[in-house]
């Protein structure tokens, strides 16, 4: 067993003010990952498609569908 401290992790519903920190974090993973495994246009789409801040504001208000966010150390991480 580690004596090192451990990292606090959360996972709380996205707020409609993480929406465009969201966005930026998808930009930046997408395009760092996926190059490998997709085109640059399709990953362009993906991200216009599910990623897009007001696609992420729609979602939130139809009360039906719901984001989470993933936070390591209070820093969003996914």
């Amino acid at each position: 067993m580690s004596n090192e401290p451990r990292a606090e992790v959360r996972i709380t519903a996205l707020k409609a003010d993480e929406i465009d920190e969201l966005s930026r974090l998808a930009t930046e993973i997408w395009r760092a990952h996926y190059p490998a495994i997709i085109s640059d246009a399709q990953i362009e789409y993906m991200l216009a498609q599910r990623y897009a801040p007001a696609v992420l504001r729609s979602e939130l208000a139809q009360g039906g569908v719901w984001w989470d966010a993933l936070r390591v150390e209070g820093r969003m991480a996914g």
